[in-house]
């Protein structure tokens, strides 16, 4: 059903479903296609159910598949993405002495499935070799996946952290628009120096490089206790990535960290989370520009949202800086990009939850010059779960977990073409209750609407607006599930889940929006 309405002042509801049942567990994923169409994923246990919109909005495909993969106890989706027409999902398997991780291709046009493979394994140690000893530290053996957003190019970082040989511990697959592999390598420590190596991140640079961003370090037990960043790089055709250490990072404390190419700069932004040599005073966010050629570090500086800083000890007190780290980066047409921070910290006495708190926005200019913040407060209490670092970045092309109503608490960044908004759910009354310093905690959002802001003006602290436009009752909520969103740049379409009620059946629907 087609409707072309507006729902609010920016956005204009251009297409929207008939409500269907909610999946209250599992997970989703929603892709807007390049030949138009729309794709919705989502699993119910052992099985996937798809559905494709055509370009009118109109549903053309409704099926069930049951991978043959899915049929395991244990399995993980690391990614899913279009390449060639067709959808690319990545599951992990693992529960097996040997994890594996399966590539599953499914038609972009009929749901059904093309391929299911096995693409990498990780040899895992006996008991006696391996789990007898713990893992000491070392990070859990496992898979990244990564596709550039310029090209269907993607790759994938096996990490075998348990390999005797460290110079074999993270190897890199590099596949092209045809899935089939260009190369693939191990990433040996330069002139052996560092004993151990763990991945951070990585970025396709069409199909001229990898690059693979990796933490290096040696212990007291294994020559001194040194750490660096590492900047290494997989050219098309070779069997060998070339690594060099960045020179700035040496000896810091690093948490983590995330790599992104911009196009325009032809240059690596790396923002990091570290922490000084001898300083205990907590991390700080850390930006680089460096040449993915030649790995010369070219621009290092701080980067913290000072205005959106300012905004915080205005509103709740001189003892209450800004403490959220950055989550993710968003690269504009022109070069110039925007860092997205989020405070997130696990609660004390929460049995296991987590707290997701205000949000910060720095744009920076082409040359990596801060040109100004917004500060968005909000309050959001996460059941059963824990955040991880960079955890914006991490969720890039995975699934969304429908668990516990969390779904409904995560935030979705709209770059759009004209102008930029954040979105998510909340009460209304923290509209203006924030501007005076006080924010109710949501812990369960049957009071809550979607809003969305304007981020593109000059006010620090924008104002919100309905998203879906004003309820009409008091007791009428509408909320977005934003967490799943989807957002084409090219096609200027913005499409997400909405919770309804027709005719007294709960469920939720696709809409389709274009920003004004």
């Amino acid at each position: 059903m087609l409707l072309c309405m507006a729902l609010s002042a920016q956005f204009k509801l251009i297409g929207e479903t008939a409500v269907f049942k909610e999946n209250e567990e599992g997970q989703g994923r929603l892709l807007l296609m390049k030949n138009r169409s729309t794709v919705f994923f989502q699993t119910t246990g052992k099985k996937v159910e798809i559905r494709i919109y055509d370009a009118q909005f109109k549903e053309k495909i409704a099926r069930e598949i049951e991978p043959a993969f899915f049929q395991k106890k244990h399995w993980e989706i690391e990614s899913i993405f279009e390449i060639n027409g067709n959808i690319v999902v990545m599951v992990n398997q693992p529960e097996d002495k040997t994890p594996q991780l399966v590539r599953v291709i499914i038609d972009g046009t009929k749901g059904n499935i093309i391929e299911e493979k096995i693409i990498a394994s990780i040899q895992r140690k006996s008991n006696k070799e391996g789990y007898s000893k713990g893992y000491g530290g070392l990070p859990i053996p496992d898979f990244f996946v990564r596709k550039d957003p310029n090209s269907d190019n993607y790759a994938v970082a096996m990490l075998s952290s348990m390999e005797s040989d460290g110079d074999k511990r993270i190897e890199i697959f590099w596949y092209g628009e045809n899935n089939h592999e260009i190369s693939h390598a191990y990433y040996a420590s330069p002139h052996s120096k560092y004993k151990y190596m763990e991945y951070v991140d990585m970025a396709i640079i069409g199909k001229e490089m990898v690059s693979v961003l990796v933490k290096a370090y040696n212990t007291k037990s294994s020559g001194g206790e040194e750490t660096e960043l590492l900047l290494g790089k997989l050219s098309f055709g070779s069997k060998e990535i070339t690594a060099s250490g960045l020179e700035f990072s040496k000896n810091m404390v690093i948490k983590g960290g995330i790599i992104r190419y911009n196009k325009v700069t032809k240059r690596i932004i790396l923002l990091g989370v570290v922490r000084e040599p001898g300083k205990n005073d907590g991390y700080i966010p850390y930006l680089a520009y460096v040449n993915p050629v030649d790995h010369k570090v070219e621009f290092t500086s701080v980067a913290y949202p000072g205005q959106a800083n300012e905004k915080s000890l205005e509103l709740f007190g001189r003892k209450r800086p800004y403490t959220g780290m950055p989550q993710n980066i968003y690269i504009n047409d022109d070069g110039s990009f925007s860092i997205v921070y989020e405070e997130a910290f696990s609660a004390a006495t929460s049995g296991g939850n987590s707290e997701l708190g205000n949000i910060a926005i720095a744009n920076y200019s082409i040359i990596g010059t801060e040109t100004g913040s917004y500060f968005i407060p909000k309050y959001f209490m996460l059941r059963g779960t824990t955040i991880p670092g960079f955890y914006k970045s991490g969720e890039e092309g995975k699934t969304s977990s429908f668990h516990f109503g969390n779904q409904y608490k995560k935030f979705a960044y709209l770059d759009g073409a004209k102008k930029t908004y954040l979105l998510f759910n909340d009460v209304e009354k923290n509209g203006e209750s924030a501007k005076r310093g006080r924010t109710t905690i949501i812990h369960n959002v049957g009071e809550c609407d979607g809003f969305y802001f304007d981020i593109s003006g000059d006010e620090v602290m924008p104002d919100r607006k309905y998203f879906f436009g004003k309820p009409k009752g008091k007791n009428e909520h509408q909320l977005g599930i934003f967490g799943i969103s989807e957002y084409s740049r090219a096609l200027d379409i913005f499409v997400t889940l909405k919770l309804e009620k027709d005719g007294g059946d709960k469920g939720v629907k696709l809409v389709w929006m274009r920003p004004e």
